[in-house]
């Protein structure tokens, strides 16, 4: 991986965590969530932010109904009934 490379990683990274605090900050003091949800909730947020292709990373505007059903496919394919309804 080049420099470039690992300092927009770097970025995207720090830009999700940003994110996903921002949701989880939300989750409990707009709905009220306990910390074990909001946690959950956070970390399948997680699994599909870092999932997403590159031009989706940078504008969520490209996001489509299509992105996500093809994401839950791909996450549930080999997972058992419970972790794919915890998803």
């Amino acid at each position: 991986m080049d420099p470039v490379s690992i300092v927009e990683a770097g970025e995207r990274a720090a830009a999700v965590s940003e994110l996903l605090n921002e949701f989880g900050v939300w989750l409990d003091r707009q709905r009220g969530l306990a910390p074990v949800t909001v946690r959950n909730y956070c970390w399948g947020v997680e699994q599909f932010l870092v999932w997403l292709p590159p031009a989706a990373q940078v504008s969520l505007r490209v996001l489509d109904a299509g992105m996500v059903t093809t994401f839950m496919v791909e996450y549930c394919r080999d997972r058992n009934v419970n972790s794919t309804k915890s998803m």
